[in-house]
């Protein structure tokens, strides 16, 4: 069910991109009926010139249309940062790669915390395809440390020599393309995208299936996960190949990847009926995913049971799995807040920093809510970030 929400009115000049791109989407659906809902998600989000990720619109912060966990405080950062440390300990020569860097706040505060304590990286890697975040995340990184700029590499792809050190991703997995499904008269139909000439509007088309989306519907009753007529999900195939390229070049170290999403039991719960797919415009959270071509974030959850088994057919090990909030205290958060709070004296300072954790740690906000995924190659460790508790049996 559609919930009516007042957003934002468009610009003349949005409406204008948001046409464009409706309209290469259209004359795509022309030609077969309706295209894989992967195919419109990811236009939306990726195409080269109108996508949401590739535009110049704002994204991020007061300004755009949501703000990531770096922007709330740099102590998720920090902590990141003590993690990372102790994985580039046991590596040689060893590297970070950032995967979709944002506004460059992370990155920028993880190089703060790891000069603070003398485990900087040879290098620091980010993948990013959007030519106006690098030149945002260039400048966040050289204002603030203009000595390890010069470590700070872009790429369009991972290495192609064999590094070592750590994969990082912090709301990564959410933006990878997802198919839609429906369940009907019993049976598995993926959910594609259409579109009603005598409405003007993307509409969905359910009537295809494969056999991926029959693996996949088997494999959820092959762990007893029944779901009824009327339900809408997704799935995202394509994670286990995106996650092999992503580390195909990592001879030894970790990935780590924070994000939020359930194990899949919890992700294909019965009441869950119209799935996690959600948009976001101008701090605006809806459901309307066939609005605003280009001009909104569309995101779903993430499923870590199929990122942790993605994992394993690449060849990497399973090393942990937990929430956000034991994370960040398994990393030192408590410690590191206690000495800050003995050098600030400004009440209404510290006041704004403590605001700002409980956004990270509490369970109503994003504590409980965004998870951390540990993956390893060659590499023996029992990373500290998972030490608190330890969630891998819900997987």
């Amino acid at each position: 069910m559609k919930v009516e929400l007042d957003l934002p009115e468009l610009t003349d000049d949005e409406r204008a991109h948001s046409a464009r791109l409706a309209h290469l989407l259209v004359e795509k659906i022309k030609i077969n009926g309706s295209i894989p809902f992967s195919e419109y998600f990811a236009e939306c989000l990726y195409h080269p010139e109108l996508g949401y990720y590739t535009g110049a619109l704002p994204k991020f912060g007061r300004s755009g249309d949501f703000v990531t966990a770096p922007m709330i405080s740099q102590y998720f950062s920090f902590c990141l940062a003590n993690q990372i440390a102790e994985i580039l300990a046991l590596c040689k020569s060893p590297s970070i790669m950032e995967v979709g860097a944002g506004t460059g706040v992370m990155a920028t505060d993880i190089l703060t915390q790891l000069k603070k304590i003398n485990a900087l990286p040879e290098h620091y890697y980010i993948i990013e395809i959007s030519p106006v975040l690098r030149e945002r995340q260039r400048e966040s990184i050289a204002k603030a440390h203009p000595d390890l700029i010069d470590r700070v590499m872009w790429l369009n792809e991972p290495p192609k020599e064999a590094w070592q050190g750590c994969i990082i991703g912090n709301e990564i997995v959410d933006a990878l393309p997802v198919e839609r499904f429906t369940i009907q008269d019993g049976k598995a139909y993926y959910a594609d995208v259409g579109y009603d000439e005598s409405t003007a509007q993307f509409i969905t088309v359910a009537h295809r299936q494969d056999d991926q989306l029959i693996q996949f519907m088997a494999q959820l009753a092959k762990e007893n996960i029944i779901l009824p007529d009327g339900y809408v999900s997704e799935f995202c195939p394509i994670v286990k190949t995106w996650l092999a390229d992503l580390t195909k070049t990592l001879a030894k170290g970790a990935v780590l990847m924070v994000d939020y999403g359930y194990s899949r039991r919890q992700y294909y719960m019965q009441e869950r009926v119209e799935g996690t797919l959600i948009a976001h415009f101008k701090h605006r959270v809806h459901n309307s995913w066939e609005l605003f071509q280009g001009l909104q974030d569309l995101t779903a959850n993430v499923d870590f049971t199929l990122l942790a088994e993605a994992g394993l057919e690449a060849d990497l090990d399973f090393l942990g799995y937990t929430s956000q909030a034991y994370f960040l205290y398994g990393n030192g958060l408590e410690g590191m807040l206690t000495e800050a709070k003995a050098q600030i004296s400004d009440e209404m300072a510290w006041y704004k920093i403590a605001q700002a954790i409980q956004i990270l740690v509490l369970p109503a906000e994003m504590g409980e809510r965004f998870k951390v995924l540990a993956l390893g190659r060659n590499i023996e460790i029992e990373p500290q970030g998972f030490a608190l508790y330890d969630m891998s049996q819900q997987l």
